[in-house]
C-alpha cells in the first residue's frame, strides 16, 4: 500500500503555479494498525495534516514528524473512484511562514496522536507570506 503526495505552490497575488513538489508516502506501522481500528469502529479517522522541516529518511517505525512546525485540520477528505481516499491541506499566506518544508504527515489528533503516514517532499517548499500551498495525498488501497 502506498500514498502519493503532490504539493502545489502558488503566488498568493496572482494564483500562478510556481512550483510542484511530490513524494512517495509511507504508511507507518501505527498507520497500518489505525486503518484496521477505523474499519472496526475502534478509532476516529485521521483529521489533521502536519508539515515539518526535517529530512531524515522515512521508516515504517516513525510515529511523528522529525521537526513539526505546523498542523491543521484536513481541508478536504473524501473517497474517490474505486479504492482511493484523498486528503488535502491548504496552507494560506499566514500558515507555516519562514520555514523550508521538507516533510508531511497525516494524524488523528490536533497534537501528538497516531500518525497514519509520512512523506519527504522534493523539492522542498520555502513557505512565505507571498505563497500558498496545497498538499494532496492520494491514498490507494488495493489487494495484493
Amino acid at each position: 500500500m502506498g500514498l502519493n503526495v503532490l504539493a502545489e505552490v502558488r503566488c498568493a497575488t496572482t494564483g500562478k503555479l510556481l512550483q510542484v513538489s511530490c513524494g512517495h508516502n509511507t504508511v507507518v506501522d501505527t498507520g497500518l494498525e489505525l486503518i484496521g481500528d477505523v474499519m472496526l469502529g475502534l478509532s476516529l479517522a485521521p483529521m489533521y495534516i502536519a508539515v515539518g522541516t526535517d529530512n531524515t529518511a522515512v521508516t515504517t517505525s516513525d510515529t511523528a514528524l522529525g521537526t513539526e512546525v505546523f498542523r491543521n485540520v484536513i481541508t478536504r477528505r473524501n473517497g474517490a473512484t474505486g479504492q482511493r481516499m484523498i486528503y488535502q491541506l491548504y496552507l494560506d499566506t499566514d500558515d507555516a511562514n519562514g520555514y523550508t518544508l521538507r516533510e508531511g504527515g497525516i494524524f488523528v489528533a490536533s497534537s501528538g496522536g497516531v500518525m497514519l503516514s509520512r512523506v519527504l517532499l522534493s523539492p522542498t517548499i520555502t513557505k512565505t507570506v507571498a505563497v500558498t500551498a496545497t498538499l494532496t495525498w492520494k491514498h490507494d488501497y488495493a489487494e495484493a
